[in-house]
């Protein structure tokens, strides 16, 4: 007789949250093999449309509704698909969500609510979550752009074919004729706007992620024993190790650098998260696995960084202040479809949302010095953030593309 598995609810809220690791994944993995009412309810409780749901009877105070809700829907829902679910099985789904949906509220976190039950954010027109999209400017300075529905070769620049799959920009390296002419050194640039995030694979197997309104350009082909890139806005790279024939004859390891405004980052072989918006204080470097050299072209100050570590430039005096003990998935969740608040005040959070969603933000009166923790999915539509920010007492009016917040 097969012994029942017990729900692995510490992984479902880690995988809803984005914080698996790889031994986490294995767990999880076997748990889901063990049973099919286990693979079941796994998808049931992590798909949108149900999160969403328990989050609103959450947020209405009510977790026996919540309960209620699931005990009736479920069978109905996976008719033919499981027999019907045992108590424990029910009991313990609605314990996630219910602690999936105290976690994503927790964001007000940092002041005391002064509204216990405020009421839904005024929308006048909502506005939809960003896209995968981006405009490539090749080196000719013809432009072509890119979504995630688009799959196709873009062309070819010397030996390196560019297609577009899947939300990512893909540079291919061909096999050159023998005799074929080398190119001179070309440099594309892939951009996204407000409202847009995209990926590109570049032609030594290195991977680049772009937030909104952010830039990279690289050559299409890296020669020589260093491979330069520039950025502006966000990126997050995981880099490729490379190797390259030296002056002695010998074969050493290329680096890697990003150049961005007022900073320059050394690296390997590694992935680390640049944040470099020109409306932001101060410019981040966040290391998530192997080594960076962080260098302030303002002033030559330079730090290194280890997994876990931030370099940070003060961008009025150029100087670097290194701060270990970050919580580096935390700085790159934007990638991998969050927003995560670390003790952020409001206007970081609405610079955030003012790129992600494409609008304008207005303030009125005092802006309240609230900090906000946790962590929102991006694929929700901006009123249904909204409604999660302003549990506080701040008040968001949306208007199209504007946001106009007041106390």
């Amino acid at each position: 007789m097969q012994q029942k598995a017990t729900l692995p609810e510490d992984l479902l809220m880690k995988y809803i949250k984005g914080e698996l690791t790889a031994e986490d994944r294995l767990r999880l993995n076997d748990w889901l093999g063990q049973d099919e009412q286990n693979r079941v309810l796994f998808e049931y409780i992590t798909s949108d449309k149900n999160l969403q749901q328990e989050l609103q009877l959450f947020r209405s105070s009510n977790p026996e509704a919540l309960r209620a809700k699931l005990a009736a829907e479920w069978p109905a829902a996976k008719a033919g698909r499981i027999r019907r679910l045992p108590g424990w099985m029910y009991m313990a789904a609605a314990s996630v969500l219910i602690a999936v949906g105290g976690y994503m509220v927790i964001i007000r976190k940092h002041a005391t609510s002064t509204t216990s039950n405020p009421q839904p954010v005024a929308v006048v027109h909502d506005a939809a979550p960003g896209k995968y999209k981006a405009k490539l400017t090749l080196s000719n300075g013809s432009v072509v752009y890119l979504d995630s529905a688009s799959n196709k070769i873009i062309g070819q620049q010397g030996n390196i074919a560019l297609k577009n799959k899947n939300g990512q920009l893909i540079y291919e390296t061909n096999t050159p004729l023998r005799g074929e002419a080398r190119l001179e050194t070309v440099y594309n640039t892939l951009s996204t706007a407000k409202g847009e995030t995209y990926a590109t694979i570049l032609s030594d197997g290195s991977k680049v992620w772009l937030n909104s309104e952010s830039s990279v350009r690289y050559p299409v082909a890296f020669d020589g024993d260093v491979r330069k890139v520039e950025i502006t806005g966000e990126a997050y790279f995981e880099v490729a190790p490379s190797v390259a024939a030296l002056a002695n004859g010998q074969k050493g390891k290329r680096s890697f650098v990003v150049n961005a405004p007022g900073l320059e980052v050394e690296v390997l072989g590694t992935h680390f998260d640049v944040n470099s918006y020109s409306d932001e204080d101060v410019s981040k470097t966040t290391l998530l696995e192997g080594k960076v050299r962080v260098h302030s072209t303002g002033n030559s100050s330079e730090t290194i960084l280890q997994p876990n570590e931030q370099a940070q430039i003060n961008k009025q005096t150029n100087d670097v202040r290194k701060i270990t003990g970050v919580d580096g998935d935390a700085a790159v969740a934007w990638r991998f479809g969050y927003f995560q608040f670390n003790n952020d005040d409001l206007h970081g959070v609405m610079r955030q949302l003012e790129r992600w969603y494409d609008v304008q933000i207005a303030y009125q009166g005092t802006v309240p010095q609230h900090k906000f923790l946790g962590k929102i999915p991006r694929n929700m539509n901006l009123s249904q953030v909204l409604d999660l920010l302003q549990a506080q007492g701040i008040k968001f009016k949306l208007e199209g593309k504007k946001i106009i917040v007041s106390s």
